[in-house]
This record gives C-alpha cells, structure tokens and sequence, in this order.
C-alpha cells in the first residue's frame, strides 16, 4: 500500500550503502526502526530491508535479510522470498516458499510464483495444476496464460496453447521473458501446414519488442 511504499522509499538510502555481509547487525535493525515510525519489531525491520534490497536488483543482501526475518504469519512475505529466490534461480526452495503463502492465504500471484518455479524445473504437469489453480482465483494475469501457452505447446496441445497465447495478448501483456519464450517455442514448432504457429510467433516477439527492446526479440523477427 502507499504508506509501505512510503517506508521502502526513506529506506532506499539505507540499503543502498550498506556494506555486503553475511547478516545484519543491531545496528541496521536500529536504523530502520528510527528511518520508518511504527516498526517495532526485529522481523518488520528485516522485512522491509529485504524488499527495499530487492527493489534495488540486489537478490543476495534480500535473501540475507529475509532469511533473518525467519518465519511469520504473513503470506506476501514469503511472496517475497519466492521471488527473490526465482531471481536466484532456486527453483525448489522457491516453490516452497510460494507453497508457504498458499497455506496462509491462497492467491493466484502465489499460484503464479508456484507455477514458474515448476516449469524452470521441468515439472509441466505440477506447473498446468498451479496454472489452473491461479486462473481460478484471477483469469486475468497474462504471466498465466503466457505459462499456459508454454505448457500446452511442450505438451503438444496446440489448440489449447492458441486459445491461451489469445488470452494472453487480450490481456495487454507485460510478461516480457515468458513472451520471448512462446515466441520461439511456435517458431520450434512452425511448418508450412501450419501457417497461424509463423504468426503467433511473430505476434509474440513484438509484444515483448514494444515491452523492451533486446536483442533477442529483434533475433525472433529476423
């Protein structure tokens, strides 16, 4: 909300000149209770440092100040941690912490965060159970359907992989990474006997080129 955002702001100084360790002292947790009014406890502290961290692109101090929040009652905590660990490419310690959310509060960017850490490990029916489960609480985060085209298409379901990559584009998607991914995963998969699988192809490679330009989605063009 506008007032965490507030907090993570009159942190980002902070954050920015800490020096690399391996935890935090008393005296940054001190710090931050004095920077941010209202937080009291040790936890709250090392929580807010740990996303002010990953804010900063800085996933290995994040990890060390999430960690020594230790455990807690609050599900977008261990969002936070799941993505932080994505960022580290942990894939099984990040589902477990997507999994730890879902059993304190059940949402589809837990789904979500489950879903990617299943396919980065090559778990596709794992990863179609969690896409089913996010679509079911919000059906309209394209990151689901970019996944569920992804899935079908490793899967060889290709009429269900063009209805999602459909449902994707309606969706405006900002998914930039998953779209380069469907992007070439058509193109692996074009013929001449099927002349919509080029287009998709292409479709999805100027979606992720008017996200970001890369070199990548200029190659997908070529």
């Amino acid at each position: 909300d506008r007032d965490y955002a507030a907090a993570l702001a009159r942190l980002a100084p902070l954050t920015a000149s800490a020096p690399a360790q391996n935890e935090f002292d008393d005296e940054v947790q001190e710090e931050v209770q004095q920077i941010v009014p209202g937080v009291k406890a040790s936890q709250d502290a090392y929580r807010l440092l740990g996303d002010s961290f990953y804010q900063q692109g800085d996933m290995d101090r994040a990890l060390q100040a999430l960690n020594q929040a230790g455990k807690c009652e609050d599900p977008a905590a261990y969002i936070r941690l799941g993505s932080v660990l994505v960022a580290k490419k942990r894939w099984k310690q990040a589902r477990e912490a997507f999994l730890r959310s879902i059993a304190l509060q059940p949402t589809a960017e837990a789904w979500s965060g489950t879903a990617y850490a299943e396919y980065r490990s090559e778990e596709l029916s794992m990863c179609y159970e969690a896409l089913c489960e996010a679509n079911l609480l919000d059906n309209e985060r394209s990151d689901v359907w970019a996944l569920l085209t992804l899935v079908h298409l490793r899967m060889g379901n290709v009429d269900q992989a063009d209805h999602s990559f459909r449902q994707c584009l309606s969706l405006a998607a900002e998914c930039e990474e998953l779209l380069l991914e469907v992007s070439a995963e058509y193109a692996r998969r074009s013929s001449a006997s099927q002349e919509r699988r080029p287009a998709f192809a292409e479709a999805a490679a100027r979606r992720a080129l008017a996200l970001r330009e890369s070199g990548q989605g200029h190659s997908a063009l070529a």
